[in-house]
């Protein structure tokens, strides 16, 4: 079966000053029909200008250096604004992080969501209000007909973010890209929006990319996941894969950074020290080696990002030749 999307060694750069910032650094992955992929990664690594890519909807300053994504065989970087909206919205939608800026505040959840449905679908006013009306009742809000009527600031937080998730899945897409889709929530609410994209997700078969640095989503909801760092993917694999057999160290450092209920009483948590550096595009090696308390001098080469095992990928010379990185030596 051929992948829904086909990411292949992508770069972005922003330019400012006439000076050029590589971001994104020869990303490669594919999503398959009906899964779900996560990409993790702190603050700062590439994964929301991934996903923005796949949308075409980069900031003006920013641009696609090299590589392609291949939609259901479409490159969609070779389109135009034409094509693409033909994409978006109908084939692939996205979720954004900052819901409480993501809806106009000056026109109601009834106008904004039956504008995207009669915009993608072509119904006329009447079926449009009536579609909009069971996509409100499909994630969990009571009373529909009230909230067509409410502007965003009368709704929380959740609710709006399942207004935004009900206009994501309004024209039943093939792929939702849900960027960090529980931020600024609580935990309970966050529980709940993401029990609803699931069941979604299940209802409607269609892949979802989940963008996030929560650890614990990722157990809950991946079926496949690859860890970003400064710009590269570093890490691919199943997510049972990653959980018991994490190679590269900055994936075991993320993983031992969460508590968990398995744990020892007396266990103290790991912590990475430093930041995701700011100029990791000059870097020639390891981009994890300043951080890194096994690093080596070889660490300073380039890293390949071979296959370790059928399906598992990682990016550090040391993970299959008899090293662990976490072994003292």
């Amino acid at each position: 079966m051929e992948p829904l999307l086909q990411v292949n060694d992508l770069s972005v750069a922003f330019v400012e000053d006439k000076t050029e910032t590589v971001v994104v650094d020869n990303v490669s992955f594919s999503v398959e029909p009906g899964e779900v992929l996560c990409i993790v990664g702190e603050s700062g690594c590439g994964k929301s200008v991934t996903a923005l890519s796949i949308l075409g909807l980069l900031s003006p300053n920013a641009r696609v250096k090299s590589g392609s994504i291949i939609f259901e065989g479409k490159d969609l970087l070779k389109m135009n604004s034409k094509e693409l909206d033909e994409i978006r919205g109908n084939e692939v939608t996205m979720v954004f992080q900052d819901v409480m800026n993501s809806l106009n505040p000056v026109l109601t959840i009834g106008n904004q969501l039956t504008e995207i449905i009669s915009a993608h679908m072509g119904y006329d006013k009447r079926k449009a209000k009536e579609y909009a009306i069971e996509m409100i009742k499909k994630v969990g809000l009571a009373d529909p007909s009230a909230v067509m009527k409410k502007y965003p600031h009368m709704l929380s937080g959740g609710q709006q973010q399942r207004i935004m998730i009900a206009m994501a899945l309004a024209c039943e897409p093939k792929l939702i890209i849900a960027d960090e889709p529980t931020t600024a929530l609580d935990v309970t609410i966050q529980l709940q929006i993401m029990k609803l994209l699931v069941e979604l997700q299940k209802e409607f078969h269609m892949s979802i990319i989940l963008i996030t640095h929560d650890i614990g989503l990722v157990a809950e909801l991946a079926d496949r996941v690859i860890i970003m760092y400064a710009g590269q993917c570093i890490e691919e694999a199943t997510v049972y894969k990653l959980f018991d057999q994490a190679g590269h160290p900055y994936t075991r450092a993320l993983l031992g950074s969460v508590p968990s209920i398995y744990d020892d009483p007396d266990k103290k948590l790991t912590s990475i020290p430093g930041t995701v550096p700011e100029n990791y595009y000059e870097i020639e090696g390891c981009r994890f080696s300043g951080r890194c308390p096994y690093a080596k001098p070889t660490c300073s080469k380039d890293q390949v990002y071979f296959e370790l095992e059928p399906g598992h990928l990682v990016r550090c010379h040391r993970v299959g030749k008899g090293e662990i990185p976490f072994e003292s030596e």
